[in-house]
């Protein structure tokens, strides 16, 4: 095993760690989940640019920048967005994917990949500024976790692969059984 597919692993067991904490031990976001999230977000920046999986680089680097300035308490500036266009969008994108997969074209896997990318980023930021209610959020990590496996399973990003089959099934079950609010 090569030292990036290391790096890439532990930025996985990072994620799943910190994410397991929040959906289903019922922790709050708080200043471990968001360091843990650090962490692992730069472990896998690192370990997807070198297998050029650029959905997961724009993620993570993301992911890593909303991370750092929870972790400093900055206030996340609203988004101009609403939590119904985003998940609007999100539709959209997976319809045009499938669309063109239906027509013979593997680009619609690519809008796939950014479709997910949109609901990870978008959600977490969202999540992060308290915008964005828990069951709405695990809504959109379960989306984007089994929607981006048909990108990560072209580029060959096992960590990432392994960790968004884990992730989905975590959010899918943090859906299910979050309480109605």
């Amino acid at each position: 095993m090569s030292m990036l597919s290391v790096i890439g692993w532990f930025g996985t067991l990072c994620y799943l760690y910190a994410h397991a904490r929040i959906s289903v031990l019922g922790q709050p976001a708080n200043r471990i989940y968001f360091c843990c999230n650090a962490a692992a977000a730069l472990a896998l920046v690192i370990s997807s640019m070198a297998l050029m999986s650029w959905q997961p680089v724009a993620i993570n680097l993301f992911w890593l920048i909303v991370s750092l300035a929870s972790i400093k308490s900055w206030q996340l500036p609203k988004l101009p967005i609403s939590n119904r266009a985003l998940f609007a969008c999100c539709l959209f994108m997976f319809v045009a994917g499938s669309g063109l997969l239906l027509l013979g074209s593997m680009s619609g896997i690519a809008i796939w990949g950014w479709s997910s990318t949109l609901a990870f980023c978008l959600g977490y930021w969202k999540f992060s500024a308290k915008r964005l209610l828990p069951k709405h959020y695990y809504l959109l990590n379960t989306y984007a976790a089994w929607i981006l496996l048909f990108q990560l399973y072209q580029d060959g990003n096992w960590p990432v692969f392994g960790l968004e089959v884990v992730w989905g099934f975590i959010s899918l079950t943090a859906f299910l059984t979050a309480k109605k609010q």
